[in-house]
């Protein structure tokens, strides 16, 4: 990439001039001018300034948006190029935890074998860090289960999921339970912030005229397979996908919690960034990973 839209980037990043010049190991005035050279190239502020802070214009926020793309479209490009002299074309996937680890691994295998000339790097993450890694351009496209700017990124629905609540096959309530008040002195076991299932769990509850903050005992976990032997155990109720929970359930070994108001349905979704010339390959991608 261009080394002035390289260093527009990163001062979009830091908002900072000096710390971006820090990440860039160039002097912070070398910074300013790559940014004025910018201005004047394409006749428009890009920055404001108001005292030590800077903010984006509306220019510089549509400049950001479309190198971010650029940038995007130019690694997965990288990659196609690679086959002409390795055979291998270089390819980057996202997916949730949830999605990656109940999901596709099945799907992965068939795309694996029908696709030798693809060496793949598969990677699992929560919503929040792979919409960040799209974002800064490192990753093309990926599998998620939370919520996301439709005005930001562009999508191809996956499935479509239960969400529920779940515990132990043998645990046992000290009241009746009707609705999700009646859990709140149940210990929650709580996937980390940026997780689309935390995410969807907090829509919930706000529809509920609740919070996270609600029940009396959190344990937050960032492994979704964690908290599945957990409640395994006896330690707790959970919310999360079907899928997540489906084995253990057919085995008797978890049960779901009947509440009013679940399950609720939410789709998954492949999302990239919005206007990449690679739309129609992750529409068929994600067409393929569909699949039954």
């Amino acid at each position: 990439m261009e080394y002035r839209l390289t260093t527009f980037l990163a001062v979009c990043k830091k908002m900072n001039f000096t710390r971006a010049a820090e990440d860039l190991h160039i002097t912070q005035p070398a910074v300013s001018q790559h940014i004025r050279l910018l201005e004047e190239e394409y006749g428009t502020k890009l920055f404001i300034h108001e005292g030590k802070r800077i903010h984006l214009t509306p220019a510089g926020k549509f400049l950001r948006d479309t190198v971010i793309k650029m940038q995007n479209d130019e690694n997965v490009l990288h990659g196609k190029l690679a086959f002409f002299e390795t055979g291998k074309q270089v390819f980057k996937l996202g997916a949730t935890r949830t999605i990656g680890e109940f999901s596709l691994e099945t799907k992965l295998s068939s795309y694996i074998k029908a696709h030798p000339e693809i060496e793949l790097h598969f990677i699992v993450d929560n919503t929040e860090n792979l919409l960040h890694q799209i974002d800064e351009g490192s990753l093309p496209c990926a599998f998620v289960e939370g919520f996301f700017d439709l005005n930001q990124y562009d999508f191809a629905p996956f499935r479509t999921e239960n969400f529920l609540a779940v515990c132990s096959k043998n645990h046992l309530f000290h009241h009746k339970i009707k609705t999700v008040y009646d859990l709140t002195d149940e210990t929650l076991l709580l996937r980390e912030p940026g997780s689309g299932t935390r995410e969807i769990l907090k829509q919930f509850l706000y529809f509920q005229n609740m919070r996270i903050e609600n029940f009396h005992n959190i344990v937050q976990i960032d492994s979704m397979h964690v908290i599945l032997k957990l409640l395994e155990q006896d330690a707790g109720i959970s919310f999360m996908y079907q899928m997540a929970a489906q084995k253990r359930i057919q085995q008797d070994i978890l049960r779901s919690i009947p509440l009013r108001g679940l399950p609720v349905q939410h789709e998954l979704s492949l999302v990239w960034k919005r206007g990449s010339q690679y739309s129609k390959e992750y529409k068929a991608l994600c067409q393929d990973f569909s699949k039954e």
